[in-house]
């Protein structure tokens, strides 16, 4: 499906919505699915995952937020077509796809009206919850960017870097402690900077190195993984 024709398919949907008055109750649902503050930032990070980034960067200043990461995928028609749509994702037929990007995604409209999207050769918006509109500028080679700038008339920017900041700075060895792929989380934000980093020591052993400005601090722990099978209906 080419580019354009996605984007009439989805203008369509938005007056299909308009003509039947859903559009407000979806735009309430989603917020109600995502109550938590700035829970977008964990999808991010999930979808990073996904594609085998190595390192995630967040940029936040008064206007907006913008996230990129180095993941070896970039974004295909496909991978529009599903962080335009809801409920549905790429996982189901291709681990290596970009991932889930159905509900989750929506949750950054609690924060932004116009999400941007710069990876490969597509860099875009996305207008009134689901219509792609290109833009100009793309990412540099190799990186998805992600900007969302504070312009949700009920999240005003202060409180969109209040909550954010928060989310950032609570980042722990969790986050990182059993991914696969990321090793390194940086955060730049209006009252300084910081990073988490994943270090092996061995086979077994995970050094979490947390960076606030000068300070930093290490964690050391001891990982175990094998494979489980679940044993649902009877079924392995």
């Amino acid at each position: 499906m080419a580019f354009e024709t996605l984007a009439k398919k989805r203008r369509e949907l938005v007056r299909a919505h308009r003509d039947n008055n859903f559009e407000a109750g979806i735009r309430s649902l989603l917020s109600d699915l995502y109550p938590d503050d700035a829970h977008f930032i964990y999808e991010l990070l999930q979808n990073a995952e996904d594609v085998g980034a190595t390192q995630v960067d967040f940029v936040l200043d008064e206007a907006q937020l913008v996230v990129t990461h180095n993941g070896s995928r970039l974004f295909s028609i496909e991978d529009i077509t599903y962080i335009t749509n809801i409920g549905e994702n790429t996982k189901a037929t291709d681990e290596t796809t970009i991932g889930k990007f159905g509900v989750g995604f929506k949750a950054v409209f609690g924060y932004t009206k116009s999400p941007q999207v710069r990876s490969g050769e597509f860099s875009f918006v996305i207008e009134d919850l689901w219509v792609p509109v290109e833009i100009q500028g793309r990412a540099p080679t190799g990186v998805t960017e992600f900007t969302f700038p504070f312009n949700e008339p009920k999240k005003p920017p202060t409180l969109a870097v209040s909550e954010i900041c928060k989310a950032l700075t609570a980042l722990d060895a969790s986050t990182l402690l059993f991914l696969n792929h990321i090793e390194r989380i940086t955060y730049r934000l209006p009252t300084g900077s910081g990073s988490l980093e994943r270090l092996p020591e061995d086979q077994h052993r995970i050094k979490i190195r947390y960076s606030t400005g000068d300070a930093i601090r290490e964690d050391h722990w001891y990982r175990l993984r094998d494979t489980l099978q679940i044993d649902v209906d009877g079924e392995s």
